[in-house]
């Protein structure tokens, strides 16, 4: 994990940049790494994110998403699906890689079971299109971070693209162990998937 992670700089929809930190520097945050807007199971997590969107607000968690598209394609997502959270764009990878996520096979992206999962959620009316100049192989996920915090305490690598945790479980990770003590158990946290 990059000590600088809290330094990189990322942009905004209106492609101005800021301090990554700048998104945790006053609370805890739940970041959610878009792996591209064209990932159709990858916009369902994302979705499934807005009914939990007040719970994790109640404990004062920040929550924004981190996409590898440039700021316009980012501004035209946000818009399409009219989010109430904040998104930014990382389209260089830096804060990507430096908060611990990589590149997985073609097989994690383009396996039977994936192409299973996409057409589901194109059959449920999300469309499945290309990563706008992105990575095919890279992994979405999450990440929590404390307040001022160098590091995440959690992250989740969704490897293969649709093994994504139930919101409702991360928001119980949260609750019981985000707040109650000061070592998080990151391993305890990855086997929520």
């Amino acid at each position: 994990m990059d000590t600088a992670l809290p330094l990189i700089a990322i942009r905004d929809i209106y492609n101005q940049s800021l301090p990554f930190g700048s998104l945790w520097r006053d609370q805890a945050a739940l970041l959610v790494f878009l792996r591209h807007p064209g990932c159709a199971v990858c916009r369902r997590n994302l979705l499934d994110l807005y009914e939990y969107t007040t719970a994790f607000r109640m404990l004062d968690i920040n929550l924004a998403v981190i996409t590898m598209a440039e700021p316009a394609a980012a501004q035209a997502f946000a818009r399409l699906y009219r989010l109430p959270i904040p998104i930014y764009s990382d389209p260089e990878r830096q804060i990507y890689r430096a908060a611990g996520f990589s590149e997985g096979s073609l097989y994690s992206v383009a396996s039977p079971q994936v192409m299973l999962h996409q057409a589901w959620q194109f059959l449920q009316g999300h469309w499945v299109g290309g990563g706008q100049g992105q990575s095919l192989t890279q992994h979405g996920g999450h990440a929590l971070i404390k307040c001022r915090a160098t590091a995440p305490s959690y992250i989740h690598v969704a490897d293969p693209i649709y093994r994504y945790p139930a919101w409702q479980s991360v928001l119980e990770y949260t609750q019981q162990r985000f707040y109650t003590t000061e070592d998080i158990n990151p391993s305890f946290a990855r086997q929520l998937a």
